[in-house]
């Protein structure tokens, strides 16, 4: 499973997550950034790193980037 939601708003005090099964069951907005979790367990480690995804072509495509 697959907790998606955008990078957008990150941090604001609530964040509704989308679960789905694929990457490909998720609809994208195009040239919107997602932060894409594969577990909503709590991290051991200090430092918690999440990729980060853009929307593009009706398809979610990984970037370099990683939000802490």
């Amino acid at each position: 499973m697959y907790y998606i939601h955008e990078l957008s708003k990150a941090g604001d005090g609530l964040i509704l997550k989308t679960k789905v099964k694929r990457l490909q069951d998720f609809r994208v907005t195009e040239g919107v950034e997602y932060l894409v979790e594969k577990t909503l367990k709590p991290q051991d480690c200090f430092v918690y790193e999440v990729p980060v995804y853009l929307g593009k072509n009706g398809k979610l495509k990984k970037t370099t980037e990683v939000y802490l």
